[in-house]
């Protein structure tokens, strides 16, 4: 990653180019860098290390799909608790009710941090809808960046229990 950063610095997109024809094949190059980048800074809190551990570990017993072995207190100190920001997710916030709506995932093709095949991936695992553009970038619902998507955000943030009509949507 910092190879392409510091050959966009100079104007060259070599690197860039490369990342950006593998992108949409998932998980490749420096896009688990970006994701890390990107997940830190939404949701590193600046806690004590057994405070850090103790979240996480909160954390760890809502995803049972990785109970293989027993996690040692280290484990648990991910990239984000060495991240030297405060970010901005409150981690007591209690995310699961009887309310929690659908899910609606919303990707761009050439998206290097969260790589369309796992929008993808995640749409198929919680049978929930996928919206996405044959675009690049990160950010795009409620940009101003696509009608097409922000249509559709708007339509599921007044409803968020409705279904749509189809499972994935190309918003061109």
């Amino acid at each position: 990653m910092m190879t392409m950063l510091g050959e966009l610095d100079r104007g060259e997109t070599g690197e860039f180019n490369t990342q950006l024809l593998i992108s949409e094949f998932g998980e490749k190059g420096f896009s688990k860098d970006a994701l890390s980048l990107i997940n830190c800074a939404d949701s590193a809190p600046k806690l004590s290390r057994d405070e850090y551990i103790k979240q996480a570990k909160i954390i760890d017993e809502q995803a049972r799909y990785d109970d293989i072995k027993k996690r040692s207190d280290d484990d648990y100190l991910d990239a984000c608790y060495y991240w030297q920001w405060q970010a901005t997710d409150d981690l007591d916030e209690n995310l699961i009710t009887n309310d929690t709506p659908n899910l609606l995932f919303v990707a761009q093709k050439y998206d290097l941090a969260t790589p369309l095949a796992n929008a993808v991936n995640m749409a198929k695992r919680f049978d929930d809808t996928l919206i996405y553009t044959p675009n690049h970038g990160h950010t795009v619902s409620l940009s101003g960046m696509n009608a097409c998507v922000d249509g559709y955000v708007v339509k599921y943030l007044l409803d968020p229990k409705m279904t749509f009509d189809k499972k994935v949507i190309l918003c061109e």
